[in-house]
């Protein structure tokens, strides 16, 4: 019996997801984390898929629109265009389409409510 010292993916993207509002792609990400770990981008997404039930690069933009979250519901004082650059977005369209496919609002609309509710 072989055993190896590599750590499970979720817990590899803890330790070596790039810092919020760091601009590096989802798929940067992946091969970063992959590399870490001494596996093939395409090796490491498979098991990550398989440990969490997404690829990587679903997870990169699930983390990033929670932190855009928090923000959106603490700060009046950011635009949502330095919310999503401050989250990881190259721009405020980017962070507009994907927030609105993963929320199911737009992110002005969910800091409205965010304020009432």
């Amino acid at each position: 019996m072989t055993t190896t010292n590599h750590a499970s993916p979720v817990r590899l993207c803890r330790w070596t997801s790039p810092p919020q509002g760091e601009l590096v792609s989802p798929w940067d990400a992946c091969a970063h984390m992959a590399k870490a770990v001494h596996l093939s981008a395409f090796h490491f997404a498979r098991q990550f898929k398989a440990a969490t039930g997404m690829p990587p690069y679903q997870y990169v933009v699930a983390r990033r629109i929670e932190r855009a979250q928090q923000l959106l519901g603490e700060s009046n004082d950011l635009s949502l265009a330095e919310i999503a650059t401050d989250v990881g977005f190259s721009d405020q369209s980017q962070f507009s389409t994907h927030f609105k496919r993963v929320v199911g609002v737009t992110p002005r609309r969910f800091r409205k409510s965010a304020r009432t509710g």
